[in-house]
């Protein structure tokens, strides 16, 4: 009877939309409150049941063997209309649960070009009684879907969730509707987005769009439905006000990097999210950190005070040159009560005894601030004789109102701070039931710390934060990056965020990979080529970089050159690193087409010109051929593929070009070439490539090249640095490498006139490593160079 039942309500959508040939996203509807979603003109979902629980019962649209539900559609209504995203079309469906209205709708920007629907539930009167039984974890389902039956897509699926945004619990698997119990999704409130996709890379991405503190997303697993996912109101909220309207997207790309990038555009393009990353200087400077895994954050120095310890970081003949802008500072600060929780920021006795300001003025360092949960027992709450109003929750407490904040943004400033790092957000959403069950305070509590930090001109870092928290970060402006792995040392895969970066770059967000010391030797028994390591994906993420050694410990200068210019400007690309799509759909497939390992590329943009970087790091002796125009979109430039380690080693990259990766099972681990465009001069079309800094993990940054000016006869290319610093440039022509040096004056900048005259006056070898570094160390791995023309092997240093 239900399978009749669905054959006809498929034919009504048949009948009412009928199909449309074309690339993309599709949902068609039904007069009868069904849809189905189509990707580039196959089925891959079916709409299933809409549901809800309110006046204490539950309601749905369809009841026991195929009979109409109790959630009772009264009529549809259409219009359409225009807004920032473009123009869309709605289709709106009345449902009553008794006496209460429900309004369900499904709104489309397809046909106004941008590949988007929204789904929708409001509620039109106050509906007492919501709270889902204990096996839901949402308040009431749409949309819902169920995956087309036989699946011809053949869906893949990565879905977030968990700590350090959705890391920790993310995953890749195919989505198996003959087995529904093994889906592997973190849902309910440490959910996340998830994307969908297909072997040849067609992907859909689905999150709220709204409401992100008290959203949530369910995994069906038992009854007729198991297997389908439904998206709502987290299920311990047992009330929902008049107007309350929570909506669900659904945006397509071809590529899941692709599908996050225009999905995170979308979203800060729909909440007016500033991109302040530039002034958070965190994200611009390297700086000494002393949080979780450094050499103090149990203690200090052995006879010293933590005030003593951190001034000595100026004068330490190991430290005082290594260009340190700021000081992170973590919970050996401030008291704490038994469960760790915050009473008072004000330093502990005996921890900084001339107060945070001497700290800041004497060293001149700017101050990062790590806060964790808040206690009961804070000294700030009224309850416990302090100025300002608190919930207290438990062994928890969430400040209420902005003039908390305010008080204490205002006093920070005063003593140098510059970034806020807010901590242990996981636990403290779970600690206080209260943002579980309240619509409103999880976004109160960010949004009010947000606007405070934004008055005073400090940015926030979210640390320990779930899915919901960074997607409320699209409101706060002051929110500029976010921790995506656990703490250095924690296990060998802290480093691999190449994944979670995609998240978090879509929504404005730079990842931070936490921070590291040398002397670590967890991991291997070499301790510098850990650094190294830790100190390219560092760089590469556009997150921070921060050391933590001992004061009298090697710092290993050569790894601090490599990140920074002189003065500790992160020479970074120009966005995060980002796993590749095939080492997703390998996590999902397992299919040996992918990269055994990870695989992640970024790139540098300097005006008219892109600067590729691979950097891969694959499993024991796995190899994988990686397309290098794929990774770089159709307007890629032609280019030369090079490692700087290896002089006049050039190798052209044409369309459909692969690159044969391997052998990152010895020190450093991981492996990195780079693509430059060609650059042709004159009449004889002499062909120019920059190589960069050779000695750099990126060798030519945005923060580092300027502008390139190719002229009839030359080529120009203007640096900044810092008075007194001195670079080498490597450039080639004709394939030829050569040298400039330069030393910047009081003006900071550098125009490099290019010798391209062919042949060339005989120039030196590249140049050796700066004073007082080695040449980076390096593995000697087989490349395979697969083009059109044949197969060219190299032995390249990466």
């Amino acid at each position: 009877m239900k399978q009749f039942i669905n054959v006809i309500l498929l034919l009504l959508l048949v009948t009412l939309h009928q199909k449309v040939s074309g690339e993309g996203l599709r949902v068609e509807t039904s007069a009868t409150g069904y849809y189905n979603v189509y990707v580039n003109g196959t089925q891959w979902i079916r709409g299933s049941q809409a549901f809800f629980f309110a006046n204490g019962g539950k309601y749905t649209t369809e009841g026991s063997l195929g009979q109409l539900g109790n959630l009772t559609l009264r009529n549809i209504e259409n219009d359409q209309g225009q807004d920032m995203l473009g123009f869309w079309k709605r289709i709106t469906y009345n449902y009553y649960a008794d006496d209460t209205p429900i309004q369900l709708s499904i709104k489309s920007y397809v046909e106004g070009g941008v590949p988007a629907v929204v789904f929708g539930q409001k509620f039109l009167k106050d509906t007492p009684g919501t709270k889902a039984p204990p096996n839901v974890t949402i308040i009431g389902g749409f949309p819902n879907f169920e995956f087309f039956f036989p699946s011809v897509a053949k869906v893949g699926y990565l879905s977030f969730g968990g700590n350090w945004l959705g890391d920790e619990a993310k995953t890749m698997a195919t989505y198996n509707v003959t087995n529904p119990i093994g889906i592997d999704m973190r849902d309910g409130y440490e959910g996340g987005p998830v994307c969908m996709f297909n072997p040849t890379g067609s992907a859909v991405v689905i999150s709220p769009f709204n409401q992100f503190m008290s959203a949530s997303m369910w995994v069906n697993k038992k009854g007729f439905f198991r297997g389908s996912l439904h998206w709502g109101i987290m299920g311990t909220v047992d009330f929902i006000p008049a107007g309350f309207e929570y909506q669900t997207i659904m945006y397509y790309g071809e590529g899941i990097n692709n599908a996050f990038e225009g999905w995170g555009k979308l979203m800060r393009k729909w909440y007016g999210k500033r991109d302040l990353r530039s002034s958070d200087i965190t994200l611009t400077n390297m700086g000494y950190w002393t949080d979780e895994g450094t050499a103090y954050h149990d203690a200090p120095e052995e006879g010293k005070d933590y005030e003593d310890t951190l001034l000595e970081l100026k004068e330490s003949p190991k430290q005082k040159h290594v260009p340190y802008k700021y000081v992170q500072l973590d919970d050996w600060l401030y008291e704490r009560d038994d469960n760790n929780g915050t009473i008072s920021l004000t330093p502990r006795n005996g921890t900084v005894p001339d107060g945070l300001t001497f700290l800041h003025e004497k060293t001149g360092l700017a101050i990062v601030l790590q806060n964790g949960f808040w206690s009961n027992e804070t000294s700030y709450a009224s309850q416990n004789g302090g100025n300002f109003s608190f919930l207290i929750s438990g062994s928890s407490a969430v400040p209420l109102g902005g003039d908390f904040w305010d008080y204490l943004f205002s006093k920070a400033k005063a003593w140098g701070l510059k970034v806020y790092q807010q901590d242990w957000m996981k636990e403290q959403s779970l600690l206080v039931k209260e943002f579980q069950t309240n619509l409103t305070l999880g976004r109160q509590w960010l949004v009010d710390m947000g606007l405070a930090a934004e008055r005073y001109g400090i940015t926030i870092q979210y640390s320990g934060a779930l899915p919901r928290h960074a997607l409320q970060s699209l409101e706060i402006p002051a929110v500029t990056q976010a921790r995506v792995s656990e703490d250095f040392g924690e296990s060998m895969d802290q480093w691999k965020i190449g994944i979670t970066s995609i998240f978090a770059n879509a929504l404005g967000l730079a990842p931070f990979k936490d921070s590291f010391i040398s002397t670590h030797d967890a991991f291997t028994n070499s301790s510098n080529t850990r650094l190294e390591f830790e100190s390219m994906v560092a760089t590469i993420s556009t997150g921070a970089v921060g050391l933590g050694n001992k004061i009298n410990s090697d710092v290993r200068f050569n790894v601090a050159q490599s990140c920074c210019n002189a003065d500790g400007l992160i020479l970074g690309p120009s966005k995060p690193a980002t796993a590749i799509d095939a080492q997703i759909m390998e996590g999902a497939y397992n299919n040996s087409m992918g990269p055994k390992g990870e695989v992640w590329t970024t790139y540098s943009v300097i005006g008219k010109y892109t600067f590729g970087m691979i950097f891969s790091s694959l499993e024991g002796r796995h190899k994988y051929n990686v397309t290098i125009t794929d990774q770089f979109g159709p307007d890629f430039q032609e280019s030369k593929l090079y490692n700087p380690n290896f002089v006049n080693s050039l190798v052209s990259v044409h369309k459909g070009f692969k690159l044969l990766l391997c052998c990152s099972n010895l020190p450093p681990f991981f492996t990195s070439v780079f693509t430059s465009p060609v650059l042709t001069v004159g009449p004889q079309k002499t062909e120019v490539v920059l190589i960069g800094e050779g000695f750099k993990h990126v060798p030519i940054s945005p923060r580092r090249v300027k502008s390139i000016n190719v002229t009839s006869d030359a080529v120009f290319v203007t640096l900044v640095g810092v008075p007194g610093e001195r670079l080498s440039f490597i450039y080639a022509v004709q394939e030829e490498w050569r040298t400039i040096w330069w030393t910047f004056d009081h003006t900071r900048l550098g125009v490099l006139a290019l010798n391209v005259s062919t042949p060339s006056v005989p120039t030196s070898s590249p140049p050796p490593p700066p004073s007082g570094a080695t040449t980076v160390t390096s593995q000697f791995a087989y490349i395979a160079l697969l083009g059109t023309m044949g197969i060219v092997r190299s032995h390249f240093s990466l």
